[in-house]
């Protein structure tokens, strides 16, 4: 599953399903090796490096740049902000499905492409789109839908609830019996298994295995072939991370205090940084807003998450043990971003500032089983 943007009071369970509450669309935008303003070599400083107009939000997701989400089943358990791509879709959990879909922050045509309609109905609410486009096959829309009705605040239509906040939205209907295809279409693009002899420079799938290949210790890309021991990472107080052979051995390391990627350097303007997590990183992730990343407008950054992350001395991998990431920050000349939005499209100003500052640069790569809880994030995911 794929998401661009998480927003306030959000918490989503993502395994090989994806449950949301609260969540916000997308809006839809010569490295010399040494220290800006001398010429020292920064010793963990990556020996390659990508461009970011190589590698990006839109090269890597491609068609699902159009969604909020992109998932292979969807339960809506809570009020939900987002458009989407998915093979099945549920709104079940609190009020019996009654919550509605927000689409805020889209000024042009809203999208959303359903395999399969499993509990309860699509209900869309207040929302900011010059129309909606559901694409779909007719059992999605429902037996009793009519087409000659326009979409209208109040009103029910086969399985589409408009509530009465949803005004006078057009919704166009593109009915397509074989709309699980394109979905999987997407699915494809990032999650499937690399064919021999490709890459994705000449193929449109793998492109997780190919942001997992450059995050690996002896790729040369990575910025910390050494886990969380690296030059460029820092505690709250401005010192380079270090913690004793006692705290590493009791999980102590990243327990507290926060983490500061300092990438605001003129070596990665306009160029791709892959940072590879390693369980005391994921420590600091895992709490609230101690994970904080400060970087160049210009730079992309990747984070990866493989089973490295969860291997113990003995080489045994860890599978049951979630995977949180809570509310991590971008820092970009100053400002400071979250995922979060006002609900209702109650700050576009910000908003546009959360896309083009996070949700566009900043891709967390997440290659394990584990269940993973979300919570306030923003960034492609």
């Amino acid at each position: 599953m794929f998401i661009k943007s998480l927003t306030k009071k959000t918490t989503a369970f993502v395994s090989s399903l994806l449950v949301v509450g609260l969540v916000a669309p997308s809006m839809i935008f010569p490295w010399t090796g040494g220290v800006l303003g001398s010429g020292e070599v920064r010793a963990d400083a990556p020996t390659l490096q990508d461009s970011a107009s190589q590698i990006n939000y839109k090269t890597v997701l491609g068609g699902a740049v159009d969604y909020g989400i992109v998932a292979n089943e969807i339960f809506q358990r809570q009020h939900m902000e987002t458009t989407f791509a998915t093979n099945k879709f549920s709104n079940v959990g609190e009020g019996g499905g009654t919550n509605n879909n927000d689409v805020d922050y889209i000024s042009s045509t809203a999208l959303f492409l359903i395999g399969e309609l499993g509990e309860g109905k699509i209900r869309w609410g207040a929302n900011s789109a010059e129309a909606f486009y559901l694409e779909a096959p007719e059992a999605v829309y429902g037996s009793n839908f009519d087409p000659t009705i326009p979409a209208r605040g109040g009103t029910t239509n086969g399985n589409v609830i408009f509530d009465t906040s949803y005004g006078n939205t057009p919704l166009i209907q593109a009915v397509n019996a074989n709309a699980s295809s394109n979905v999987n279409r997407l699915i494809k693009r990032i999650g499937e298994e690399p064919q021999a002899g490709t890459t994705p420079e000449d193929a449109d799938i793998a492109w997780s295995y190919y942001l997992q290949a450059r995050s690996q210790s002896n790729s040369g890309y990575v910025l910390n072939p050494n886990g969380w021991d690296c030059e460029y990472f820092f505690d709250e107080h401005g010192n380079r991370l270090s913690f004793s052979d006692a705290d590493l051995a009791s999980g102590q390391a990243g327990a507290t205090g926060e983490i500061h990627f300092k990438l605001n350097s003129s070596e990665f303007e306009n160029k791709v940084v892959y940072v590879n997590l390693d369980a005391v990183m994921l420590r600091y992730l895992k709490r609230t807003g101690q994970f904080i990343i400060e970087k160049d407008p210009s730079t992309i950054v990747v984070f990866n998450v493989d089973e490295s992350a969860y291997t113990d001395n003995d080489g045994n991998v860890d599978k049951s043990s979630q995977l949180l990431m809570a509310k991590p920050l971008v820092t970009v000349n100053g400002k400071t971003y979250d995922g979060t939005t006002p609900t209702n499209g109650g700050n576009w100003a910000y908003a546009e500032g959360v896309q083009k500052n996070f949700n566009e640069t900043i891709i967390w790569n997440v290659m394990v089983e584990n269940p993973v809880i979300i919570s306030s994030m923003g960034g492609a995911m």
